[in-house]
């Protein structure tokens, strides 16, 4: 670690430097700004090393404080490359393991939950020296859209305003007809839920005379998201001029009873035939991919063709067109699936020597000095790319050794490469070269394929598979596999883009 110095962010700061003690100084603090998640929903507690890129031995522990105590949520490991989590988040919690090397340790959080409000810690180490910040999350919820209950009193209509499902506890506001706050009404009452939400309850009394059109609202202050119910009431309403007022008032709610399950059954209806279309297109949309896979170009019209021979011929040439679409469609995705599987790659300073065999016979090539990757694999599947710019004779592959162990010239049969020389290609694999392949590419994918055994060569501007090797691991089972090229001006490493939609057939 070089003597820049790192910081992790919250979009609060940490300092790190090197050396063995702490950079001096004031620490960067939380800028007091918590983090809002909605209930049920999704999540992101921030936290960013904004050096990048970030070292790869590196750890993160995110904890939660519950009173005195703190809680484990989750950590990474750098070194072993796992992540542990601890049963009260498994499986609702998760790292962005594609944003490490940009810094980005943040924690994403699913299914929040009323208890998971609190003070989060975000704890990172790298080397020698550690950093923590602090982050806040406050839950929030959205209730029930408030409901209105009318009812007579011996001085006027008596107004009820109820919902549920709000959290944290809500504001209640009587507005009138021009939207103005009403004064003087009592306190609304609020009572919590075994959920943990909570529930709201006002009653107002409209004395005769008043504006007969009120509206009440209820505020979540924490999102600043409001819903609100409103109500127009005749004059007949009022006890001094209507005599009838309690069965218009039993007609009105059964009539507001029959809206409402009038308009539940046509929502319902309209989700599931909405639910319905979507399904339809869909299949549509298949069959359309599907027909135009299986419709080929029309071959020109050729008299001898007009034969039962010409008709073989013509489904011969048409299944033919087939299978080579279907080859170049299969060789696109074997491509972006083994880029899917990009690692960092980072050279050792130390330059060791490899033998590599020829590609015609068993005389032995020129030994290669070469850079070999810090971090071996030895499980798994793994993509990196390298760019040769103007480069004539390279070597580039894998090679098999202990972690730790000595640094040694490596035998031809612990390799397993692509070389370059007098402008041609010679992969090679253990003890024996497998013949000349023809390049003029710039950039070479190489993907190290553990499961199966294998190690596979692309050409990255074409997507094409230009050698497969097989790993045998005769002789010599135990050991890594570390990435290695050798040394030129203009070799280095390539970062990986995002993938982008495959081109239509």
């Amino acid at each position: 670690m070089d003597s820049r110095v790192w910081w992790l962010t919250l979009l609060p700061v940490l300092t790190f430097q090197h050396g063995s003690h702490l950079a001096t100084g004031r620490a960067g603090s939380s800028p007091g700004v918590p983090v809002v998640g909605i209930l049920g929903e999704r999540v992101v507690l921030p936290c960013r090393v904004s050096q990048e890129p970030l070292p790869e031995l590196f750890s993160v522990r995110w904890e939660f404080h519950d009173g005195s105590r703190r809680i484990p949520v989750g950590s990474f490991d750098g070194k072993s490359r796992e992540e542990e989590w601890d049963g009260r988040f498994r499986g609702r919690v998760g790292f962005f393991p594609r944003e490490f090397w940009a810094g980005n340790v943040s924690l994403g959080l699913r299914n929040v939950g009323i208890s998971d409000q609190g003070s989060y810690t975000c704890h990172v180490s790298v080397q020698d020296v550690s950093r923590e910040v602090s982050v806040e999350l406050e839950v929030a919820a959205v209730g029930d859209v408030p409901t209105i209950v009318v009812r007579s009193r011996r001085r006027g209509l008596g107004l009820s305003c109820r919902a549920s499902g709000w959290f944290p506890d809500p504001q209640i506001l009587w507005l009138d007809g021009q939207g103005q706050a009403r004064e003087g009404f009592p306190s609304p009452r609020t009572t919590p839920e075994p959920s943990g939400l909570f529930r709201v309850d006002a009653s107002v009394t409209l004395p005769p005379g008043s504006d007969l059109e009120v509206s009440c609202r209820i505020v979540n202050p924490r999102l600043n998201v409001s819903r609100e119910s409103r109500i127009r009431i005749a004059d007949i309403f009022l006890p001094s001029i209507s005599s009838w007022l309690s069965g218009f008032l039993v007609l009105l709610g059964l009539s507001l009873l029959l809206v409402s399950t009038l308009f539940c059954l046509l929502r319902r209806s309209h989700r599931k035939n909405a639910s319905a279309v979507k399904v339809k297109l869909e299949r549509e949309e298949e069959k359309k991919k599907v027909k135009s896979l299986l419709e080929f170009p029309i071959i020109p019209s050729i008299p001898h063709l007009e034969s039962p021979d010409g008709e073989k011929a013509k489904k011969r040439a048409a299944k033919i067109h087939f299978k080579k679409r279907l080859g170049r469609l299969k060789a696109e995705l074997d491509f972006w699936e083994a880029r899917s599987h990009s690692v960092p790659v980072a050279w050792d300073a130390l330059e060791r020597i490899l033998e590599l065999p020829s590609g015609e016979g068993d005389a032995a090539a020129p030994p290669f000095p070469v850079r070999v990757g810090r971090e071996g694999f030895g499980s798994g599947k793994h993509y990196w790319e390298l760019e040769l710019g103007r480069e004539q004779d390279w070597a580039l592959g894998v090679l098999r050794e202990k972690a730790g162990g000595e640094a040694r010239p490596v035998p031809s049969q612990d390799s397993w490469a692509l070389r370059r020389s007098q402008g041609e290609l010679f992969p090679s694999a253990g003890a024996r070269g497998l013949g000349k392949l023809r390049w003029s590419g710039s950039v070479l994918g190489v993907f190290l394929d553990l499961d199966w055994e294998c190690l596979e060569f692309y050409d990255v501007e074409t997507a094409e598979l230009l050698e497969r090797l097989g790993l045998s691991t005769t002789g010599n089972s135990q050991g890594m596999f570390f990435p290695f090229v050798s040394q030129g001006e203009g070799v280095r490493i390539r970062p990986v883009p995002i993938p982008v939609p495959l081109k239509g057939l």
